[in-house]
């Protein structure tokens, strides 16, 4: 029939995971939890910079990882309404 396509993409996300496929050899899945990893920690830390200039304490960084470790606010405040 044709060709068979290497690098097939929609969005940035999949080009760049599949770009680090074909880079690290990793399976895609393994590209995919690497840049999941790499967005969360980037939007905490950015999160965390806002929270320190807004209030000029390094102590509000603290507070916003406490709370994104915490995890999903919507399974734990569901219950209450």
């Amino acid at each position: 029939m044709g060709k068979r396509i290497l690098l097939v993409y929609y969005y940035l996300w999949h080009f760049l995971a599949s770009h680090l496929r074909l880079i690290a050899g990793v399976t895609g899945w393994q590209a995919d939890v690497a840049l999941t990893w790499f967005t969360a920690s980037s939007t905490i830390s950015f999160l965390c910079l806002v929270a320190m200039r807004l209030s000029r304490r390094t102590l509000a960084a603290f507070f916003v990882l406490l709370l994104a470790l915490r995890g999903p606010l919507w399974s734990s405040e569901s219950n209450l309404l």
